[in-house]
């Protein structure tokens, strides 16, 4: 297994259902037209297409996914302190 595979195969693991489109929207904006399929296949581990500009927007994606994920702990977390200091109080 190469770099690229466990690279892609990492990213692939955080990126949800859809993301494909999101990268590809993402690269539009920024004025590099490739086709969604393309992208598709550079995200894919049964194709050997590789194209830094969408690896990079899909690494780029992943840390928005974590950042936010993580914010979404840090809210939970403090509305469980919230209602445990309610109860307690009671």
């Amino acid at each position: 297994m190469t770099l690229k595979t466990e690279l892609i195969n990492k990213v692939k693991e955080i990126l949800p259902y859809g993301s494909t489109k999101q990268i590809h929207n993402r690269l539009v904006e920024k004025n590099i037209h490739l086709s969604y399929q393309y992208v598709w296949r550079c995200l894919s581990t049964n194709y050997t297409d590789e194209n830094f500009d969408v690896m990079h927007e899909a690494a780029l994606l992943c840390e928005e996914i974590y950042q936010h994920r993580e914010e979404q702990r840090k809210r939970i977390k403090i509305l469980h302190r919230r209602k445990y200091k309610a109860l307690k109080a009671d």
